[in-house]
């Protein structure tokens, strides 16, 4: 049994500590022997106390002697020391410690260079440490000068519990030893066979849809983390841990999240002790070689590897046997590359170079921790960017189906052609390398050219050497004024030959020099192959930080933070990079509502209001269902025939289709409200139904979204600033996010500098820049084209619209994208889009002309209800009876063909509480049902 970290840590420091003490007692003796002076017992008691901090004192301030008087016989100076206001350095430490557990990682490393420059010391517990994010001392250090440095005995000591004499863990003989066995099975033709990528990826992408088609968010990092667990155990073992076997996570509001079942699957228990070591080793890091300090009676790494060691443990045990039994006992030398045979794991190579199974079970760890945490890493924040940046995610998509379609398997070849796909990834590792801090020790002195026309640095001797290049990366003087934002094209335009191509070195998120990673091209393989087979299944990708665990927020304070600090996700950096809490991507529930007014009858927009609105519902439909099939879309109207104002008895705001995904209903649904057009609108009471509507929907999980169509004047409470301000902080209130589509003359006047009460009413409603309005003007351009490159659909859209109607893409929608599903009507979007396009409107036609035949001949009484709610599984509270009964009420009567008086609505009362107002104002639109007969009669 190991000894205790701790008692081991003074064991090999004695000598030092006894020093001081020998040297009391000695002067205790000499004083006695030759002056017969005696120390009192209390002095030499103190003199003992405090030998051993003299004795420290007195060592470190000979070696800083020793040091200055070498950098200056070498003509150079020791690079700038921070000052600390406690001794030995405990205020610093302190501070590194607070900044990993709460701060935006690298802050503390800033906050010193804005101070001390690009290159300083830190000496913490005695233990000197030159912080660089200089790409000219990186590139000395991995490359130019790479004899010079070694990853030392401190780190190897630190990580060994974890990584053993793995190949990141090693120096000399060892690394080489390690560093050779692998490289053969990271050649081009091992790394371009991606059979075991597919398998796991559409295992992914089919547990993702599963998993959203019950209206859940999913996060998006445990999906990636599951898939490059299966993809690199398989690709090391030829076995997975079956971690997508294990079923996905449920966000935090659902009780299913508190489930044990999936806790106790063997996938989940390794990986979440893969994960509590690597947190535990951060913390290390931060002592440095004072770690035992802080793990003193045991070492809390150790006792994280349990659940590891007993998955690889039999696994090398049955591959040593196997190989034994075969009678394949010789080895080759380190210094030997063998051909890899055909089915072959990575166990399988190593086991012909070595057979102990402690050096095999090192180096499939170290493998296995880069395969894993990197490209998880890689995948997450790629996809967090695209769902930030519309925009690059239309034009991803766009070169996706343009080289491979929508169902077709990528190949290596068609990764080689994808250039935009290969700077989306750059431009991720970029800003979010997955090795964000990195370390190497001096194991001679050396130096360092000066930077600013100064004498060069001198590094002395077995100094611990800690570098960024998440720093670096975002260093302005590096790569420009926008270096903190991201855009895949600085890796395509002239940037990337005023920045990158005169000085490589200030890209490297895979290191560099001899030790730069042997799988940087399967990493670069495996992030493209997700993402293709991802974007070829989905157009539209959004955030859920509602499903965010409130403890992994960022802080309010940093809201509004320059460059990637205001993000909605909050960095986690341990030994890899990784986002704390997840990245959840949620589904979406539409309710729009359409003006049915007497206006629509207008011919300004071709060839009526009426006509030229059912077309831009169709695009809405349509784009919301492309972005993902499991999107949700319901219509209402606002108005009806025979209406003169707000309290006419015959107004009749009529919820036509609830929740679907199903074009057939909503054209449907267009049809019946086209036999009620004339009156006029009240948008208040039509966004309390769609609201009511919304929060009862069957599947409570799903994102809320409002699209109102405006083509009326305003008049009522809908001109009445004060009273729509009101009811969109309500809106807000209960993440309802709204659209408006204000199109015609006359909508509402603005003079001056006045905003206008649906802008107003839409800025009020807007959290994060989730609410827009778009005004759009009569002229030739249709309304669905003008509606398409609005912010409303930006997000959406993507590249599903075809590019006949404006869009970037191909029309390949997600909803026919399954990796085993044909395209639609046999024809390849990507290689006939002109044909595909004629086959889609002509069925489109076809099934309009069904629809208005089945509306022509259905019964006067329509039978949309919205199923009662499931039991509760989610954050959102559930409904009273009264609610429930005044939401069927208003469902039910809305369907009536009949006209339905709104007696009292001007006693509206602003003061109410919010359901009570929601109830009301579907109570004021409605009146009983024999009313509503004798009305007919």
């Amino acid at each position: 049994m190991p000894l205790p970290p701790g008692p081991v840590y003074f064991a090999n420091r004695l000598p030092a500590l006894l020093v001081p003490l020998f040297s009391v007692y000695l002067l205790n003796r000499v004083l006695g022997s030759r002056f017969h002076t005696v120390l009192p017992t209390w002095l030499v008691i103190v003199s003992a106390i405090f030998a051993i901090p003299l004795g420290v004192l007195v060592k470190f301030s000979y070696i800083d002697f020793i040091n200055r008087r070498n950098a200056a016989a070498s003509d150079a100076v020791l690079p700038p020391r921070v000052k600390d206001r406690y001794p030995f350095g405990l205020g610093l430490l302190i501070e590194s410690i607070n900044n990993l557990k709460t701060g935006y990682p690298g802050e503390f490393f800033d906050t010193l260079g804005e101070k001390y420059g690009n290159t300083f010391n830190l000496r913490i517990l005695f233990e000197d440490r030159i912080f660089t994010v200089e790409p000219e001392y990186m590139k000395a250090v991995l490359a130019s000068q790479f004899d010079d440095f070694e990853k030392g005995p401190n780190f190897y000591h630190q990580l060994h519990s974890f990584l053993g004499t793995g190949v990141f863990n090693s120096d000399g003989d060892m690394w080489k030893f390690h560093r050779a066995m692998t490289r053969p099975f990271f050649s081009k033709d091992r790394i371009t066979h991606f059979d075991i990528f597919e398998r796991h990826a559409q295992d992914a992408i089919q547990q993702l849809k599963a998993r959203l088609k019950e209206g859940f968010p999913i996060d998006i990092q445990d999906l990636a983390s599951r898939f490059t667990m299966d993809s690199a155990t398989e690709f090391l073992f030829a076995k997975d841990v079956q971690s997508l076997g294990a079923g996905l996570p449920y966000p935090h509001y659902s009780p299913l999240s508190r489930s044990t079942a999936s806790g106790s699957h063997p996938a989940n228990i390794f990986s979440k002790a893969f994960d509590e070591a690597q947190r535990q080793l951060a913390l290390r890091a931060r002592f440095g070689a004072a770690w035992p300090l802080a793990e003193f009676w045991k070492d809390k790494v150790a006792e994280k590897m349990g659940p590891i060691f007993d998955f690889i443990n039999p696994i090398l045990t049955a591959a040593v046997a196997r190989n034994k039994a075969a009678g394949n006992n010789e080895k080759l030398g380190a210094n030997v590359d063998r051909e890899v045979q055909d089915g072959e794991c990575l166990l399988d190579h190593l086991i012909k170079y070595t057979d102990d199974p402690i050096v095999l079970r090192d180096e499939t760890l170290n493998i296995l921790l880069a395969g894993r945490d990197t490209t998880t890493n890689s995948i997450s924040y790629a996809i967090y960017m695209l769902a930030k940046h519309p925009n690059v995610l239309s034009r991803l998509r766009n070169e996706i189906l343009s080289k491979v379609g929508s169902v077709r398997r990528p190949t290596y070849d068609d990764m080689r052609e994808m250039k935009y796909l290969r700077a989306v990834i750059n431009e991720t590792l970029r800003l979010y390398p997955a090795v964000p801090f990195n370390v190497r020790t001096s194991n001679k002195a050396t130096l360092w050219p000066s930077k600013i026309g100064g004498k060069p640095f001198y590094v002395p001797a077995k100094t611990k050497i800690p570098y960024s290049v998440f720093l670096m990366h975002r260093r302005t003087d590096l790569w420009g004024p926008d270096a903190n934002e991201f855009d895949p094209d600085r890796f395509l335009d002239d940037r990337l030959h005023k920045y990158l191509t005169p000085n490589p070195f200030i890209f490297l998120p895979f290191n560099a020099g001899p030790r730069i990673c042997l799988g940087q091209q399967f990493a670069y393989h495996e992030t493209s192959f997700f993402l293709i087979r991802l974007l070829q299944n989905f157009s539209q990708i959004t955030m859920a930080p509602e499903a965010q665990p409130p403890e992994s927020l960022p802080p309010t304070s940093w809201a509004g933070s320059p460059g990637t600090k205001g993000d909605e996700l909050r960095l986690k950096t341990y030994l890899t990079m990784s986002i704390f809490g997840g990245c959840w991507m949620p589904l979406e529930a539409t309710m729009m509502i359409i003006d049915n007014s007497e206006y629509m009858r207008n011919g300004d927009y071709q060839p009526t209001r009426w006509e030229a609105q059912k077309d831009a519902v169709n695009i809405v439909f349509q784009t919301k269902i492309d972005a993902n099939p499991e999107n949700t879309v319901g219509i209402m109207t606002m108005a009806g025939k025979g209406i003169s104002s707000r309290t006419d008895p015959m107004f009749s705001p009529e919820v036509l289709v609830t929740h679907s995904k199903d074009l057939g209903q909503i054209l449907q649904g267009l049809h019946k409200a086209s036999s009620n057009i004339g009156g006029q609108i009240d948008i208040p009471t039509a966004i309390a139904i769609a609201q009511l509507a919304l929060k009862h929907r069957e599947n409570k999980n799903l994102r809320q979204r409002i699209i109102v169509f405006v083509a009326s004047p305003l008049e009522g409470q809908a001109a009445d600033e004060k009273a729509m301000v009101k009811l969109a902080k309500k809106l807000k209130k209960n993440n309802v996010a709204i659209d408006v589509v204000s199109y015609g003359d006359g909508i509402e006047e603005m003079t001056g500098e006045e905003k206008g009460v649906l802008r107003a009413f839409v800025e009020s409603a807007s959290s994060g820049d989730n609410s827009h309005i778009v005004s759009i003007p009569p002229g030739t351009r249709l309304l669905s084209d003008a509606l398409i490159s609005s912010p409303i659909l930006s997000d959406d859209r993507s590249a599903s619209i075809p590019a006949e109607f404006g869009g970037t893409g191909d029309g390949a929608g997600a909803s026919g994208s399954g990796g085993a599903n044909q395209f639609e009507f046999g024809v390849d979007p990507s290689l006939d889009p002109e044909l595909a396009m004629a086959l889609q409107m002509s069925m489109q036609e076809a099934q309009a002309r069904e629809a208005a035949e089945a509306a022509a001949a259905a019964s006067n009484q329509a039978e949309t209800t919205i199923p009662a709610p499931p039991p509760t599984t989610t954050a959102p509270a559930e409904p009273t009876d009264d609610e429930e009964r005044l939401l069927q009420q208003a469902l039910a009567m809305s369907q009536e063909h009949n006209d339905v008086e709104m007696d009292g609505a001007d006693e509206y009362d602003e003061d109410e509480d919010e359901e009570a107002a929601i109830a009301r104002a579907i109570e004021m639109s409605m009146r009983p049902q024999e009313e509503q007969q004798e009305d007919k009669k």
